[in-house]
């Protein structure tokens, strides 16, 4: 697993245990808001690249192969 993954993982953990103790309650919806909005930011950034990336397959699974 990558470092970001791991980053995003250990983050969502400490949103969610936040939310088990009421004084860390606020604190858990404030981190759990940032990783929403940063994964939105990350899913836009990445738009183009991904979509690049599908192109591609396509196109591989698209060109004629020939036989012998």
């Amino acid at each position: 697993m990558t470092q970001m993954g791991q980053i995003g993982i250990y983050l969502l953990a400490l949103a969610f245990y936040a939310h088990l103790i009421s004084a860390l309650r606020a604190l858990g919806t404030a981190l759990l808001a940032s990783v929403s909005v940063a994964s939105v930011v990350l899913g836009l950034a990445a738009q183009s690249t991904l979509g690049n990336l599908i192109a591609g397959i396509s196109l591989l699974g698209r060109v004629p192969r020939a036989c012998g």
